[in-house]
C-alpha cells in the first residue's frame, strides 16, 4: 500500500534510469520506422542517444546520499530534456502512423464495398448455363418453325394450283382433286421442276436458319458483354491494390472468352434439298406407289394436258409425285436442322467446356483471393493499430515517467510561498549526518533538522548601536507596538518576535521559566529596596521609574495584547540590567532570550522570526551586550543593520559594521541588508540619499551594484505611527494620540484633529516613512524566501564547519564528497 509519501532521490535516480533505457527503446524503435518528418527524425535520433547516455550516466547502485543522488539527476538534466523531446517527436510520429493506419482501415471499407459490389454484378454460372441452354434450345425452335412454315407454305403453292387445274377442266370428278402428279417429257424438266420446290425451300430455310443462327449469335453476345462487364468490376478491384500496405494483392483478372462466332452453315441446305427432290422423279409406266393413281388420273392431273398427253400416251412421260416430294424435301429437311441443331450443340458445349466455364471458374476464384486477401489486410491492419496504440502508450509512460523523475531536481529548487526546496531539504538532511558523525554545534544541528523537514524558522537578526531605533523598526515592520522603546537604553536581552497564526501578541513562558522568573523579581526586589536600590536610582537616574516599579512588584506572568506585552518585556529588561548593575550574574532565566508571538500578515510554510538585540554600546555592560550581539548573529539566517543617520560615521556605527564582518563572511553578504534610520531627519546641506547609500554600502562592505536592493532608507517611528492608526482608525485611541503627537506637535490638545485630518495624515506620514520601500525590498523579499534564505544560511555554516575537517576525512566517510554535493546545492540554490 502507498503510503502518500514523494519519491526518495535515490528513488528517483533509479527510475531515471530504467525509464531512460525504456525510452532508448521507444526511440530507438520510432527512428528505426523512419519519421518521414526531418524535425522529427532528428529529434527521435537524438532522444535514442541521449537516453543512453543517461543510462550509462547512472549505472551502477544509487548513491547512499540523497543530495548525491539529486546531483546526478541534475546532470542528466540537460540530456533528459533531449530524451523528453524525443519522445514527443516519437509520440507524434506514432499518432500519424496510427492516422494513417486508421484510415486505411477505412478504405479497407471501400475495398470490402467494392468487393460486394463486384459480387452483387457478376452472375453466377449456373445463371449463365441456364442461358446457354436457353439460347440452345431457342435456335433449335427457330429452326424447326422454319422448315415447317416454308414446308406449309409448299403445300399452299400447291393447292392453289390444284384449284386452277379445276377451274380449266370444269367439273371433273372429286378424286381429281387429290391428285398431286405432275408429267413431264424428258428427265431435264422433271428434275428442274423438283429441284426448283427445293430450292424455293432452300432459300427460304437457309433464310430462316442464318436468322436462327444470327439470333443464338446475339443471344450469346450478351453472355460475352456480361464477362466483359465483369472483368471491368475486377479491374477496379486491381484499381485498388496499392492501398494494400500488408497484404500481396491476387494475381490480375482473368479475361473474358471469345465466345461463339458462328454456328451454321446454309450452304450445304440447298444441295441436300436439291438431292432429295430429285430422288422424286420416275417414269409413267413404273408402277406408282398408289394403286388407285392410274393412268387416267396422271393425265388428268398433268399440269398442261395439251403439252404432256402425247408423251404420257407414249409411256414415256416422266412423273413429280407432289407428296413424294414433299416427304422427302421435309425429310432431308429434318436431317439437316437435326445436323445443325447437333452442330450448335457441339460448339456451345465446347464453348462452355473449354472456354466459359473456364473463365467462370477463375472469376470466381478471382473473387474468393480478393476476400482472403482483404481478411488478411485487415487482421494485419488490426494488429499494426494494436502495436501502434501500445508503442504510443509506451511512449508517453516513458515521457510522463521520465518528466516524473526529472522533476525531482527542478522541483527540488522551488522556494515559492517561503517554503524550503527539497534539494535544501536533502542537503540539511545529509548536513546533519555528517554533522552528527562529526560532532558539531548543537544549534547548527537543530536548525539542520527543521530544514530537512521542512519546518525551518528564518531568524532576521536585527542589529544596531543603541537607541538606533531597532525596536521601532521592528514594531513598525510587524504592524505591532510590542517592543518598548525609551530615549535611554531600553533592550538589553534579545527578544524574538515570532510571525504565527495568533490573533493577537502573545508573551508567555513556561512553568519552570515562570518560576524562575519569578524567583528573580523577588529576589531584585529585597536589594532593590535598600540602599542599593537608593544609590543605582541616585547613580542612573533615566532608571528611576523602573526601579520604583519593581520595588513595588512587578506581576510576572503571561501577557497578551501589545500594551501588556510591551510592558512586560520592559520590566524583564530592566530586571536584567539592573541586576547586571548590581554586580550580581543574571540567572539563566533573566539571560534567555524572550519570545512574543504576533499575528503573521503573510502567513508561509516557513516561520520568520525578527529577533531583538541590544546595542553593545551602552555604557558599562558593551562587552556582555557585544557577545550577546554575536551570539544572535552567529545563529541568525538574515541580518539587518540599522544606522542611525543622524550618527552614520560614530564609532558605534563602525563597531557594530566590525562585528557584522566577522560571520557575513561565512553567511554571505546577499544575507545582509541595511536600514538607515531617521532619515527624516536630513538636512538640506546633508548628503542625498544615493551618496547616503553608498556611504553605508562601504561601511557594511555590501557590493555597489546591490546597495539600491539591500539598502533601504526611512523613519520607523513615522511608520509605525501612521500603520497603527491606519490599522486601528480611532482618533482617540492610543495611535490617534501618538498620530497627533506626531503630525500636529503644535496644536493644542483643545484644538481637536478630525478624523479626516488625521487619516490624510497618516496615509501621507506612511508614503514618506519609507516603510512601503522596506517592504517591498526586503519584508516581502524575505516572507517570500523565508525557506530558501534559512536553508542556505544552515547549509553555508555547515559547508564552514565541514570544510575545516575535509583534509582529515577518513577514508570511506566520504566527507569530501559530501562536501561537494553540498556546495554544488549552494551554487544551484537561489
Amino acid at each position: 500500500m502507498s503510503t502518500g509519501h514523494p519519491p526518495t532521490p535515490q528513488a528517483q535516480w533509479q527510475q531515471a534510469r530504467q525509464v531512460a533505457a525504456a525510452a532508448q527503446s521507444v526511440c530507438a524503435a520510432a527512428h528505426t520506422d523512419g519519421p518521414a518528418d526531418r524535425i522529427h527524425a532528428a529529434a527521435v535520433r537524438t532522444g535514442a542517444e541521449q537516453a543512453a547516455w543517461i543510462g550509462h550516466h547512472l549505472a551502477g547502485p544509487p548513491p547512499d546520499r540523497r543530495l548525491g543522488a539529486l546531483r546526478r539527476l541534475d546532470e542528466v538534466t540537460a540530456a533528459a530534456a533531449q530524451v523528453l523531446t524525443g519522445l514527443d517527436a516519437a509520440a507524434a510520429h506514432l499518432t500519424d502512423r496510427i492516422a494513417i493506419a486508421e484510415s486505411d482501415h477505412r478504405e479497407l471499407a471501400d475495398l470490402d464495398a467494392a468487393l460486394a459490389a463486384a459480387r452483387a454484378q457478376v452472375t453466377t454460372a449456373a445463371d449463365v448455363g441456364r442461358c446457354v441452354e436457353e439460347y440452345v434450345a431457342g435456335h433449335a425452335a427457330a429452326l424447326h418453325r422454319a422448315g415447317t412454315a416454308h414446308l406449309a407454305r409448299l403445300d399452299r403453292r400447291y393447292f392453289s394450283r390444284a384449284g386452277a387445274v379445276q377451274d380449266r377442266v370444269g367439273r371433273i370428278a372429286g378424286w381429281l382433286r387429290r391428285d398431286r402428279l405432275r408429267v413431264f417429257r424428258d428427265d431435264d424438266r422433271a428434275i428442274a421442276y423438283a429441284k426448283a420446290h427445293a430450292a424455293d425451300v432452300a432459300a427460304a430455310a437457309a433464310d430462316s436458319a442464318r436468322h436462327a443462327d444470327e439470333q443464338l449469335r446475339q443471344d450469346v453476345a450478351v453472355v460475352a458483354e456480361v464477362a466483359h462487364a465483369e472483368h471491368v468490376v475486377l479491374e477496379q478491384l486491381t484499381a485498388l491494390a496499392p492501398r494494400l500496405r500488408h497484404t500481396a494483392p491476387p494475381p490480375s483478372a482473368p479475361r473474358p472468352p471469345m465466345l461463339i462466332q458462328s454456328v451454321v452453315d446454309t450452304t450445304r441446305i440447298a444441295p441436300a434439298l436439291a438431292t432429295a427432290a430429285a430422288a422424286t422423279v420416275r417414269r409413267a409406266d413404273t408402277p406408282a406407289a398408289d394403286p388407285a393413281h392410274g393412268v387416267v388420273r396422271r393425265l388428268g392431273a398433268a399440269h398442261a394436258p395439251g403439252r404432256d398427253l402425247p408423251g404420257a400416251w407414249r409411256a414415256r412421260a416422266l412423273l413429280v409425285e407432289r407428296d413424294v416430294l414433299h416427304r422427302h424435301l421435309a425429310d432431308a429437311w429434318e436431317q439437316v436442322r437435326a445436323r445443325f441443331i447437333q452442330e450448335s450443340r457441339a460448339s456451345v458445349d465446347a464453348t462452355w467446356d473449354h472456354t466459359l466455364a473456364p473463365y467462370l471458374t477463375a472469376r470466381d476464384r478471382h473473387l474468393d483471393a480478393w476476400a482472403a486477401v482483404l481478411r488478411d489486410e485487415r487482421a494485419a491492419l488490426v494488429r499494426e493499430l494494436e502495436q501502434l496504440r501500445a508503442r504510443q502508450a509506451e511512449a508517453l509512460r516513458c515521457r510522463a515517467a521520465l518528466a516524473g523523475a526529472m522533476a525531482a531536481p527542478a522541483a527540488a529548487r522551488v522556494t515559492s510561498g517561503g517554503r524550503v526546496a527539497p534539494l535544501l531539504q536533502a542537503a540539511a538532511a545529509d548536513a546533519a549526518d555528517l554533522l552528527r558523525r562529526h560532532p558539531g554545534s548543537r544549534e547548527l544541528l537543530a536548525d539542520l533538522d527543521r530544514v530537512a523537514t521542512g519546518r525551518a524558522e528564518l531568524r532576521v537578526a536585527v542589529v544596531a548601536p543603541m537607541k538606533a531605533g531597532k525596536s521601532t523598526l521592528i514594531n513598525a515592520i510587524i504592524a505591532e507596538d510590542v517592543l518598548p522603546s525609551r530615549d535611554t537604553a531600553m533592550t538589553g536581552l534579545p527578544t524574538r518576535v515570532v510571525l504565527d497564526g495568533v490573533s493577537a501578541p502573545t508573551l508567555a513562558f513556561d512553568n519552570a521559566r515562570l518560576s524562575a522568573l519569578r524567583d528573580a523579581q523577588r529576589g531584585l526586589r529585597r536589594r532593590l529596596t535598600g540602599p542599593d536600590g537608593d544609590a543605582l536610582a541616585h547613580a542612573n537616574p533615566q532608571l528611576a521609574p523602573a526601579i520604583t516599579r519593581l520595588r513595588d512588584g512587578v506581576a510576572v506572568s503571561a501577557a497578551t495584547g501589545a500594551a501588556a506585552v510591551r510592558a512586560l518585556v520592559a520590566d524583564i529588561n530592566d530586571m536584567l540590567r539592573l541586576t547586571m548593575m548590581l554586580g550580581v550574574d543574571p540567572p539563566a532565566a533573566l539571560r534567555a532570550p524572550l519570545q512574543v508571538r504576533v499575528r503573521a500578515r503573510r502567513p508561509g510554510e516557513t516561520t520568520v522570526v525578527y529577533v531583538d538585540t541590544p546595542g553593545p554600546d551602552e555604557v558599562g555592560a558593551s562587552a556582555v551586550l557585544a557577545d550577546i550581539v554575536r551570539h544572535q548573529i552567529d545563529a541568525a539566517h538574515v541580518v539587518v543593520v540599522v544606522v542611525d543617520y543622524t550618527r552614520i560615521g560614530s564609532e558605534a556605527a563602525a563597531s557594530i559594521a566590525a562585528i557584522v564582518d566577522e560571520t557575513m563572511d561565512t553567511l554571505g553578504r546577499d544575507a545582509l541588508w541595511a536600514v538607515i534610520n531617521r532619515a527624516d531627519q536630513r538636512a538640506s546641506r546633508d548628503l542625498d540619499p544615493p551618496a547616503t547609500r553608498r556611504l553605508v554600502g562601504n561601511l557594511l562592505r555590501i557590493p555597489p551594484e546591490d546597495a539600491d536592493r539591500r539598502i533601504v532608507e526611512l523613519s520607523a517611528l513615522h511608520g509605525l505611527v501612521a500603520t497603527r492608526y491606519l490599522a486601528a482608525s480611532d482618533p482617540d485611541g492610543e495611535a490617534g494620540r501618538a498620530l497627533r503627537e506626531l503630525a500636529f506637535p503644535r496644536r493644542r490638545a483643545s484644538s481637536p484633529v478630525s478624523a479626516e485630518d488625521l487619516q490624510t495624515a497618516a496615509q501621507d506620514l506612511l508614503a514618506q516613512s519609507g516603510l512601503t520601500e522596506l517592504h517591498e525590498l526586503v519584508v516581502a523579499q524575505q516572507q517570500e524566501q523565508a525557506g530558501l534564505l534559512a536553508a542556505r544560511a544552515v547549509l553555508r555554516r555547515s559547508a564552514a564547519l565541514l570544510g575545516g575537517r575535509a583534509e582529515a576525512d577518513v577514508p570511506g566517510h566520504g566527507l569530501a564528497g559530501h562536501l561537494a554535493d553540498l556546495r554544488w546545492c549552494l551554487s544551484e540554490v537561489r
